[in-house]
């Protein structure tokens, strides 16, 4: 069994999930066995895999698999179904409901969104109104967890787990910290197959949940860590000795403008790349030849590097390119500074002087939208430029462009510039590490400009919208370049290559 391990999936989800989710096709497609393999307690995971148009049975997540909770039926769980006192008058609300004993709050019942009063959690409180207890509930309809609190800082200092039949599966005590928060100091997995383990911090249980989903495979379990962040040291604490780790490298592995070859690692990768841990993986997968090429040159011959593009996104159906919406580009992922997102909104301040008809629509969430909002609004570009949000699927938005528009100034081969390419759309984008010179061929597909020359790219925008014939030329070109018959072929055969598959 293979697993791609991650912490949490969400319905709002950045590029390495959406990744995840092209991969567990690829190898449906192809027969192979695969999973998420997922270290965070989601209690909404029902309604998210439904939204995704995924199953329980491609995820495996912790706390179902020490929680025997992997095949439970799903039931609705309302404030009846809760058998609170008769004593208790619960009022009426749509998102909440208090319940009181005279004057007295007991406590708050809360409903997940999205639902017609299904519980999330119940708040309770004491007779002074202090937080004491809260009840938290899975969607599918049982208790999941108690949090107690009662520290001289209202913290939590104690956390029970439960199976769906009410027994309890995993204890967590906290200490007070010196700034008076909450830190985990023991965990208790009760009565796993008949006995009780003791761990030191959450790590060590994740890395034994790791080694149980190996031992399941009979020891020859694979593992792909697409969360860097927070899945890589559990791994390197695995006991297995035969599991096969890799590390997928969704991002650059310096900080942007830094020296590939010498500036620190990305605190993401500082523990997996350190020198000492490099022989733990059993393959370091990196989407593009260019960043291959620097961590070659800087970790040497003995790292087990792969050369293993995202995704390869069949081409889509030809849009006539006089039926896209004249004018219009689009930038497409998550906003913030290192995408530039602000900057992006200035330059094309500079475009609707030039071109007042064109439009930009900028789908994806992070960032501070509330600043980027007034900062459209101080320039005037209400109607001109919109903050369109997230959205599950871009492609109808790809197919009424003229343009996708890319001013990060680090990325590792996005995932919406292929897509964008697949369904027609030429790409302008900084040349910046790593990927846009590997998927855009200035002049074919798309144009590149100096990676932070805000200046050349708001001059090519111009440019490109003023010449509608040349972006119909683009656009053949991205659709040409993406109707290669044989790029699925060729990253399975690497995918085969990395992980020793038949």
């Amino acid at each position: 069994m293979r697993y791609f391990v991650n912490e949490y999936i969400f319905t709002r989800n950045s590029s390495v999930e959406h990744t995840e989710f092209k991969r567990l096709a690829l190898f449906k497609r192809h027969g192979e066995p695969v999973k998420l393999a997922l270290t965070g307690h989601a209690l909404n995971l029902a309604q998210t895999l439904a939204e995704l148009g995924l199953t329980y049975e491609q995820v495996v997540t912790l706390h179902d698999f020490f929680g025997d909770a992997q095949n439970v039926a799903a039931k609705e769980l309302h404030v009846e179904d809760l058998h609170l006192p008769a004593a208790y008058l619960v009022g009426s609300g749509n998102n909440f409901r208090v319940a009181k004993v005279g004057s007295q709050v007991i406590c708050e019942i809360h409903f997940f969104g999205g639902t017609f009063g299904q519980v999330e959690h119940v708040d309770w409180y004491d007779q002074t109104g202090q937080l004491t207890m809260i009840q938290r509930y899975d969607l599918r309809g049982f208790k999941a967890l108690e949090e107690f609190y009662g520290t001289k800082n209202g913290e939590k200092y104690y956390v029970r787990y439960y199976r769906p039949d009410g027994t309890v599966y995993l204890e967590s005590y906290f200490v007070e910290s010196t700034a008076g928060t909450a830190l985990n100091s023991r965990l208790v997995l009760r009565d796993y197959q008949g006995q009780d383990y003791y761990f030191e911090h959450a790590d060590e249980l994740t890395a034994f949940f790791f080694d149980e989903l190996n031992r399941q495979a009979g020891g020859q379990a694979t593992f792909i860590a697409d969360r860097p962040g927070t899945v890589v040291h559990p791994l390197l604490l695995m006991k297995a000795k035969r599991a096969q780790r890799f590390l997928w490298l969704a991002t650059n592995h310096v900080s942007s403008g830094q020296d590939p070859l010498t500036a620190p690692f990305l605190g993401i990768y500082a523990e997996a790349l350190a020198k000492q841990n490099l022989k733990a993986w059993t393959g370091i997968l990196v989407p593009t030849a260019a960043q291959t090429a620097a961590l070659r040159q800087r970790l040497g011959k003995k790292a087990k590097l792969y050369t293993l593009p995202s995704t390869s996104d069949s081409v889509a159906p030809a849009i006539p390119f006089d039926q896209r919406q004249s004018g219009l580009v689009i930038a497409v992922g998550r906003t913030g500074e290192d995408k530039g997102t602000a900057a992006l909104i200035s330059a094309f301040a500079t475009v609707h002087q030039a071109l007042p008809a064109a439009r930009l629509k900028i789908y994806g969430y992070g960032g501070d939208h509330e600043a980027y909002q007034a900062q459209i609004e101080a320039a005037g570009l209400q109607g001109v430029v919109e903050l369109a949000d997230y959205v599950q699927d871009p492609a109808p938005a790809y197919d009424q462009a003229q343009l996708l528009v890319d001013a990060s100034d680090s990325d590792n081969r996005p995932l919406a510039m292929g897509e964008a390419l697949a369904h027609g759309l030429p790409v302008l984008s900084y040349d910046y590490p790593y990927g846009p010179r590997e998927l855009v061929t200035a002049g074919v597909n798309g144009e590149l400009v100096p990676n932070g020359d805000l200046a050349a790219l708001t001059s090519q925008l111009i440019a490109l919208l003023q010449a509608p014939d040349r972006l119909a030329t683009l656009s053949q070109g991205a659709y040409a370049r993406a109707a290669d018959p044989k790029a699925e072929a060729t990253l399975w055969a690497n995918w085969q290559a990395a992980l020793g598959i038949d």
